[in-house]
């Protein structure tokens, strides 16, 4: 764990922890300064990843809006014994199933499972079951991409 001393990556004076050192425009982002995450290439990463807690709210409030819409397909869907749910992103979106996935299993008991869109794609057949009846979530950080449009023609 970093406290906020210096992290020596070839010593540059940027590269220290919110409130170590000024910034310009006191921009940090998961607690490094603009000029080192330029630096390194990692500014647009750090600013998707200091981003999620934001989205992930605003999805809840809105799917919590909309409920009405999408509950009865939902516990449907859920009552059907054999149901396989198949989360499925491309690309760091492919992590957020990999991440929730066992979570689910776990506290759920549901058959859950996560691929990335990319393998569904390429081998259909290795990832989907179909004889069984199949929930598959598709999510993106920017909404529907042709791969994720290809894999719900596929299945």
């Amino acid at each position: 764990m970093h406290t906020s001393e210096t992290i020596k990556i070839k010593k540059s004076p940027y590269i220290k922890y919110k409130g170590a050192i000024n910034s310009p425009n006191n921009q940090f982002y998961l607690g490094y300064s603009l000029l080192c995450l330029e630096q390194y290439g990692a500014l647009f990463t750090a600013q998707e990843i200091s981003h999620q807690p934001h989205l992930w709210r605003q999805l809840y409030k809105e799917l919590s809006n909309k409920a009405e819409e999408w509950r009865p397909f939902l516990l449907e869907a859920l009552a059907k014994p054999d149901l396989q749910i198949v989360l499925c992103g491309a690309g760091s979106s492919g992590f957020v199933g990999k991440t929730i996935a066992p979570w689910l299993r776990q506290h759920s008991g549901l058959n859950t499972y996560s691929y990335a869109v990319t393998d569904i794609v390429a081998a259909p057949k290795h990832y989907l079951d179909i004889n069984k009846p199949t929930l598959l979530v598709s999510y993106a950080r920017s909404g529907n991409s042709p791969v994720t449009d290809h894999v719900k023609l596929i299945h």
